[in-house]
């Protein structure tokens, strides 16, 4: 936790005077697919969006939107159960 915390700190740092907007929250359900649209990139820091949250993110990255993941918000193996969200090589 205190990696995401520490990001936090440094994306907060980060924007101030550039005229970005540097917002945290660890339940994206909690927005709308509109709302997350306003953002040009969600940053997981630490973990991937809940099961309540996964099919807004995957609305919101279908219709363009940027994500970075950090961590085990990037592990995207079998283990995962997240079938949208495995990596799948391509086929030769």
């Amino acid at each position: 936790m205190a990696f995401a915390h520490q990001a936090i700190k440094f994306f907060d740092k980060l924007t101030v005077g550039e005229g970005f907007v540097s917002d945290s929250t660890q339940a994206l359900e909690d927005y709308t697919l509109k709302q997350l649209q306003e953002y040009t990139v969600i940053v997981a820091l630490n973990a991937q969006p809940s099961q309540a949250g996964r099919p807004l993110f995957e609305q919101y990255m279908e219709s363009g939107g940027g994500w970075l993941g950090f961590h085990a918000a990037a592990y995207n193996d079998s283990n995962t159960e997240w079938p949208w969200f495995v990596h799948k090589p391509p086929m030769f």
